[in-house]
């Protein structure tokens, strides 16, 4: 749980009107990186968009800076009933995707987001697959397989080609380039 101290600090960082939202992100993401701030899951929703976006820039600029831990933090918000909060939080975990993470878990909420209303949050989802896909131990798994389903199933263009790229599917929906010998079509 943080220390009083830090929802202090965040609260007010947060809050502060003079402060434009890029500086509170900013702020936030330096309490961050130098180990001020702990992660908990106690912070009201307000508080907790600005964290996720200040862990996002985190990953994307100082990736050296970040742990796993961030990553336990983010999958609590996978599905959370708030889109920004959701968005936010696979954003996150897609930019830490690596080798060293056991995403099992990850995973399974992801193909839940994978379902979800939200185009937004079904094509963030389509992206932190593919990092997924990416990495040795998912190439030959059985993610690959749920998510053909789900790209045979999906209606958004925008979506559709982002499973359509992580997939190496062709227009004809003709898997290609994935393995060698390991190449049939589809079509519907």
């Amino acid at each position: 749980m943080p220390c009083s101290s830090q929802i202090f600090t965040l609260r007010s960082i947060c809050l502060d009107q003079e402060i434009d939202h890029k500086d509170k992100i900013n702020k936030v993401s330096s309490l961050l990186s130098t180990g001020e701030l702990s992660l908990q899951n106690d912070f009201d929703e307000e508080i907790l968009i600005i964290i996720l976006e200040a862990l996002e820039s985190l990953s994307k600029n100082e990736r050296d800076r970040c742990n796993n831990g961030y990553i336990d933090f983010c999958s609590l918000f996978i599905n959370d009933k708030n889109q920004r909060v959701q968005w936010q939080a696979i954003r996150v975990i897609t930019n830490l995707v690596n080798e060293d993470y056991d995403f099992e878990q990850i995973v399974e909420k992801l193909l839940v987001a994978a379902r979800n209303q939200s185009e937004l949050i079904r094509w963030t989802a389509a992206i932190a697959f593919g990092k997924i896909l990416a990495l040795p131990q998912y190439q030959n798994g059985l993610l690959y397989g749920q998510l053909l389903q789900i790209y045979h199933s999906e209606r958004q263009k925008m979506v559709y080609r982002e499973y359509q790229k992580i997939l190496r599917l062709d227009e004809d929906r003709k898997i290609y380039k994935r393995k060698k010998n390991f190449i049939f079509t589809n079509k519907l």
